[in-house]
């Protein structure tokens, strides 16, 4: 027996294996694929417009202090916030496009955003906010970089202490140095 059904959101008409719950409807209409892959398509988008925003808002306020404490000079050699958001985002979302799997997609593009925006936001951590700005990093870089690499300079030298520390422990005559 084939189920014969309209979509909820276009006139197409569905078979039982197209047949999906619609998630702006009710549950129990159904919509097609394609109905369902633009509701998530625009889903995407409204996601990448926050993180955009959210971006701007840390990048801006960071170029606010620096103008504050060092004058007008300062601004002249920083990149637009606004611009920069939209780059790194452009970046992001171009470095993680998975056209087969969307979830995938949006997990890696908001695990890189979510780690980025962190050190964007760290009081302690200035010196990243300062190499987007001046264009040490290029928006093009921002998906490959890691923990380290956006981190602060007195974070990433107490991790190397705390790894010479790790490897003075493993030699074997360290309780007797200690």
């Amino acid at each position: 027996c084939v189920i014969r059904t309209r979509c909820c959101l276009c006139p197409r008409e569905l078979v039982k294996e197209e047949v999906w719950g619609c998630k702006l409807c009710n549950p129990n209409w159904l919509s097609c694929k394609d109905c369902q892959n633009e509701l998530r398509l625009s889903e995407y988008q409204e996601l990448r417009q926050t993180v955009v925003q959210k971006f701007s808002v840390a990048l801006a306020k960071e170029e606010e202090r620096e103008v504050e404490e060092k004058g007008n000079a300062a601004g002249d050699d920083m990149r637009d916030p606004k611009v920069l958001a939209q780059e790194i985002d452009q970046a992001l979302h171009d470095a993680f496009e998975d056209v087969k799997d969307y979830q995938r997609t949006k997990d890696s593009y908001m695990a890189q955003s979510r780690a980025i925006l962190y050190n964007l936001k760290d009081v302690k951590n200035k010196t990243f906010r300062w190499k987007l700005l001046v264009g040490f990093w290029k928006p093009a870089d921002t998906p490959k970089l890691n923990a380290e690499d956006m981190a602060s300079d007195e974070k990433n030298a107490e991790r190397e202490k705390q790894r010479n520390y790790a490897m003075l422990e493993i030699q074997s005559d360290w309780a007797i140095k200690n």
